[in-house]
């Protein structure tokens, strides 16, 4: 007897647990072991109910494979239009299906498996007394929503205006899990989630309804694609879908591969040069695991000190001063990750300084100050500018900590890697030209940098 189609069952899977707003027990309905590959794409507000189906299909069957990939609706969307292999794909929205759909890269209609209900996520016990929509508006609350290009935040924006609210978010993060991940670590008072994200965060907040009037319903169709020529037909199979990614402009395809080479040759000879015997005594040497203390101690200083529940956020933020999710939190998230290349930078030229001149000076009577702002700095200048502009390159592109720390709001925290992750879900061509512009820069930075990487070789 033929094997069932594993596609087929995880949509059997998906059909026999889910119920409106949330997923209970699942059963497959299927005793037959199965084998196979499966890639499913979907949306992040379905990562506790995919994540189970996954787990127990994996439990029963050791041979299938289960890939699952998480992310915006749109987002996914953007991977599955731009060649992505999936088999699954189930959108938080209809809108982004028809993306899919209208790109010829499904045959037949998309169907609803599931709904959702909008909720409110609160800090566990409610300490802001939070009870309705229009309490989202108060100056004493931190409001974080979804970016609109993703479905969960536009079904935030819909149900505001439904209660006529004028609420102020101080981010619009990337996901719906962003936005819970904001509320169960403190950073945020409330965020609009879906009924389903208030159930799996458990404890760690509470929830506040949203009544009808003001509820919007998300509805999610899912589309799959048949396993592969020659394997068995499969009951349960809505419809297929055959993935045929267009092929790429030649011109275009040509000038991918000469960006690439023009990156990785000079890769390729570091590499080549690189003391390979040495490496790992190199490598533990004290002033590489203090360097390594001091990555680690950058990248949790921010949110430890400034943090709403860090050391001085709720010290500043008693006195009105908030550092999240302003702008002088995207410049200090941005400072703490590009420092370490000034840092580096001036150290190494320190090192390979003749000390000689400042011993010269001091025998001439200069004092310390003075030896160094007419001796030590123009001897390093070159060094501070070189740190400068890395330091400046990496703060350009900046986009972990900033999104973590400071959040996603366009015109206050919003830099260019944030603009062109959010372009990409709703105008691809505008997301094109912003990496343009940051590409330049970084050419632009190779060529006035090329003096001190050229004596390397």
């Amino acid at each position: 007897m033929a094997r069932p189609n594993l596609r087929a069952v995880f949509a059997l899977g998906l059909a026999a647990t889910f119920v409106v707003g949330a997923c209970s027990q699942s059963s497959t309905g299927v005793d037959a072991p199965l084998a196979g590959e499966v890639t499913v794409f979907a949306a992040s507000s379905l990562v506790d109910a995919f994540g189970r189906i996954g787990n127990e299909l994996r439990e029963a069957n050791p041979d299938a494979r289960i890939n699952l990939n998480f992310g915006s609706s749109s987002t996914l969307a953007t991977q599955i239009t731009n060649g992505a292999p999936a088999d699954v794909f189930a959108s938080a929205d209809e809108i982004n299906m028809q993306k899919i759909v209208n790109a010829s890269l499904a045959n037949g209609a998309p169907t609803e498996f599931a709904s959702n209900r909008l909720e409110i996520a609160v800090a566990a016990g409610n300490p802001k007394k939070v009870s309705t929509l229009a309490d989202l508006a108060r100056r004493d609350v931190v409001l974080v929503i979804a970016a609109p290009s993703v479905p969960a935040g536009q079904y935030a924006l819909q149900a505001l205006a439904k209660a006529g609210v004028a609420a102020n978010p101080v981010s619009q993060e990337i996901d719906v899990r962003a936005v819970l991940n904001k509320v169960i670590l403190g950073e945020a008072d409330a965020g609009i989630v879906y009924v389903s994200d208030v159930k799996s965060a458990g404890a760690r907040v509470t929830g506040v309804d949203i009544p009808d009037q003001h509820q919007v319903i998300a509805h999610y169709p899912i589309r799959l694609r048949h396993l592969a020529r020659g394997a068995a037909s499969a009951r349960g199979l809505w419809f297929l879908a055959a993935v045929r990614p267009e092929r790429p402009p030649i011109l275009i395809a040509t000038l991918a591969i000469v960006a690439v080479g023009f990156f990785v040759l000079p890769l390729v000879g570091l590499l080549a040069r690189a003391p390979w015997q040495t490496a790992i005594s190199d490598l533990t040497t004290t002033e590489a695991l203090t360097a390594l203390r001091l990555s680690f101690v950058v990248s949790l200083a921010a949110t430890a000190l400034f943090g709403r529940r860090g050391l001085f956020g709720p010290v500043l933020e008693a006195i009105g001063i908030r550092v999240p999710f302003t702008t002088f939190g995207a410049i200090l998230a941005a400072t703490f990750v590009a420092m370490p290349f000034l840092v580096l930078t001036v150290e190494a030229g320190l090192r390979s300084m003749d000390r000689r001149y400042e011993d010269a000076a001091r025998t001439l009577g200069a004092g310390r100050w003075l030896v160094f702002r007419r001796v030590t700095l123009p001897l390093i200048a070159p060094s501070v500018f070189a740190g400068a502009v890395l330091s400046w390159a990496r703060a350009l592109g900046e986009f972990g900590a900033t999104i973590t720390f400071a959040g996603n709001l366009p015109g206050t925290t919003q830099t260019l890697p944030l603009a062109v992750y959010i372009a990409l879900e709703t105008r691809p061509e505008v997301a094109i030209m912003l990496s343009l512009v940051l590409l330049a820069v970084a050419l632009a930075i190779l060529v006035v940098m090329r003096d001190r990487y050229l004596r390397a070789f």
